[in-house]
């Protein structure tokens, strides 16, 4: 249900504290709906802008570091692509944890078991390449 996977969202990011993955600041149930509530973050999607050569190297360090980080806590997010990476000009912030579970993060870098040309780590560092400036 809609409600559970506000749930899952919401302890599994109340679980998370990264500099890159966004902020956990509370979650309720109101009128058979879960509301999630996080820090805002000022950025756009990557699929809404074109990056500097030196921003894609920002962009692709800040992702190792989010995969690294999610290794260490056994959490798979199960949905990274380029609408979920907020970019502010100089800081990612990784988005929509619907899908994420405790698992091993690793599969993050491929995404799903599926074929899909636009999950996955490495699939946002391609799309964001081949938009690169």
């Amino acid at each position: 249900s809609i409600i559970n996977r506000g749930k899952n969202e919401a302890q599994i990011l109340s679980g998370l504290s990264h500099p890159h993955i966004q902020e956990y600041v509370g979650s309720r149930e109101k009128d058979g709906k879960h509301i999630l509530e996080t820090r805002y973050f000022e950025g756009e999607t990557l699929e809404n802008i074109k990056l500097s050569k030196e921003d894609l190297i920002a962009v692709e360090s800040q992702l190792m570091k989010v995969l690294s980080y999610l290794i260490e806590k056994q959490v798979t997010h199960g949905d990274i692509n380029v609408s979920n990476v907020l970019f502010d000009g100089n800081n990612i912030q990784l988005i929509d944890w619907e899908t994420a579970r405790q698992g091993d993060a690793v599969r993050d870098l491929f995404g799903p078991d599926y074929p899909s040309k636009h999950c996955g780590i490495v699939n946002v560092i391609r799309i964001m390449r081949e938009n690169t400036l």
